[in-house]
């Protein structure tokens, strides 16, 4: 793993080829979440009891597949504070999808990308250069230009909003967090402490879903799943745990490893064109020419946030 991480942070061509395959991982996970969302997620308990098996096989699958370090103090509270973004999240995102324009959704939630990006300049005191501000500047047109609007999607309304853009703050915050992570003492000196920090952010989160899911049972609606624990329902739940697993441990890897400055633009801008693509070759989506015009402006935005030319700004 060490000479893996020493290949990825030395070589800018081999780091956007890793954030490409994270990216590719990242919308398979999509892909399977949004399945199973449509067959099955007919409530708000529905989505809680759903991510509740998912978060418990994510950490399942990280305990068994990597090593663990013994769990410092610094490491159990970020993991419980990133928990708490992760399970909010998943939850919020869920619901959103269910009540508002889903190609708004989405738009509205990559916006996210603004935060872990602004802490790395403004906090962390990394550099960018003038085509890095250009592809931001090009990735933000590209999610605006690659808005796909069908006439079944449901209208915008004030609730709708509140939970997307709540959404993406946390989100983005959870970025953020794991950003921060890495900055501790106990990321830089203890061997493998992301990988228990990793495993615990889902543990919590899977107890923090049961208890969200055990008190709304209880309380004002008493609204109930209305699938409980379907067998379906948690082969999906353990096939995304398996996706997110090897999904988060790159990500995190990436996030440790490459600057923030470029980590989060490119993997947006290249989980973006993936999700395009996916959606043309699976779904045989049918791109305007707003949307053409998105994706190359997408290509250039990548381009762009990998290519260190001009003057740059630092803090």
């Amino acid at each position: 793993m060490e000479k893996i991480e020493q290949i990825i942070s030395s070589n800018a061509i081999v780091q956007v080829a890793f954030l490409a395959l994270v990216a590719f991982i990242g919308c398979i996970k999509v892909t399977v979440q949004g399945r199973c969302s449509r067959n099955y997620i007919k409530n708000t308990q529905d989505s809680v009891l759903y991510n509740m098996m998912f978060f418990a096989s994510v950490a399942v699958a990280l305990s068994v597949a990597l090593p663990l370090a013994v769990p410092t103090g610094t490491t159990l509270w970020i993991a419980a504070l990133n928990s708490i973004t992760n399970m909010s999240f998943q939850v919020l995102y869920t619901v959103a999808l269910t009540i508002g324009p889903v190609s708004l959704t989405v738009l509205i939630i990559n916006f996210s990308v603004l935060l872990p990006t602004a802490m790395s300049f403004f906090l962390l005191g990394e550099s960018f250069y003038f085509t890095q501000m250009l592809g931001i500047v090009c990735l933000l047109v590209s999610m605006i230009l690659s808005v796909n609007k069908s006439e079944n999607e449901q209208k915008a309304s004030k609730k709708w909003l509140i939970l997307t853009v709540a959404c993406m703050l946390v989100n983005g915050a959870g970025g953020c967090i794991q950003k921060l992570f890495y900055q501790t003492e106990t990321a830089k000196t203890v061997p493998n402490s992301d990988n228990t920090y990793l495993v615990f952010i889902y543990i919590f989160s899977a107890i923090l879903a049961l208890a969200v899911y055990l008190f709304c049972a209880h309380t004002g609606k008493k609204e109930k799943s209305t699938y409980w624990f379907s067998k379906n329902v948690l082969f999906y739940a353990m096939a995304v745990g398996v996706i997110i697993a090897v999904f988060q441990k790159c990500y995190m890897m990436g996030n440790k490893l490459i600057p923030g400055s470029i980590m989060f633009p490119t993997y947006y801008g290249l989980q973006s064109l993936g999700m395009s693509f996916i959606g043309i070759i699976i779904f045989k989506d049918r791109l305007s020419l707003k949307q053409k015009i998105g994706i190359l402006f997408g290509i250039v935005s990548i381009a762009l946030m990998n290519l260190k030319l001009g003057f740059y700004v630092s803090i």
